[in-house]
């Protein structure tokens, strides 16, 4: 899928986010986040969320 200086599909944004993307499309994407700064802040955010719903987790609050 490669890169142009910061592009890439979103598919393979969507990919990466949902952690199915192999290691060169991730390699693309982290490449691109360089050139694209809303990118970048695309990932900044995800992984602010991430660390949200981390934390507020608990194994306690799952249903079975």
């Amino acid at each position: 899928m490669g890169n142009i200086k910061g592009h890439i599909s979103d598919e393979l944004l969507a990919a990466f986010l949902d952690g199915s993307a192999d290691l060169h499309e991730m390699e693309d994407v982290v490449q691109a986040m360089q050139y694209d700064p809303v990118l970048a802040e695309v990932m900044a955010v995800s992984a602010k969320v991430d660390d949200i719903l981390a934390v507020s987790y608990r194994v306690d609050d799952c249903l079975p």
